[in-house]
Parts: C-alpha cells; sequence; structure tokens
C-alpha cells in the first residue's frame, strides 16, 4: 500500500492502484491520523496509539513510509 499526497482528495483509498489519498498540507501527526481513519474505515484493525498497515508495519512518517510532497521545477512539470 502506498500514501499520496494530493491538494483535495476526491476519494481515500483507490483499491485498485491500493493508495490512501491524504491532503498534502497537514503535519506528521495528522498525517498519521488521517491515515489511520481511512486503515480503520477499510476494517484495518489499529492499535491504541499510532497507526499500523495492512502488514501490521507501524505507519510513520519520520520513517519515510509516508513521502513528502515533492515541488521541485522538474516534479511539476512531469509529475512524479
Amino acid at each position: 500500500m502506498r500514501v499520496e499526497r494530493v491538494p483535495a482528495p476526491t476519494l481515500p483509498y483507490d483499491s485498485e492502484r491500493q493508495v490512501i489519498f491524504i491532503p498534502d498540507h497537514l503535519t506528521p501527526q495528522r498525517t498519521v491520523i488521517a491515515v489511520r481513519a481511512v486503515l480503520d474505515e477499510l476494517v484495518v484493525e489499529q492499535p491504541e496509539f499510532g497507526a499500523v498497515c495492512f502488514c501490521g508495519a507501524p505507519v510513520d512518517p519520520a520513517e519515510g513510509l509516508i513521502p513528502r510532497q515533492r515541488t521541485t521545477d522538474e516534479v511539476n512539470r512531469i509529475g512524479a
């Protein structure tokens, strides 16, 4: 599963691509809350604190599991 940051997500989850979409302006703490909420809606049991993926791995933006938004000129021109 992947997490993508987008300006205004229309869907929280794309099952075909297995991607969770979150707003690109969220702080790391709110990012975990948003990802946790989507996973909870997908009936992925969550611990009391933090969030875990389908596979049971912890979701932690500091560990790079949730990518930072890329905003370089090249990415803006050709996409990530």
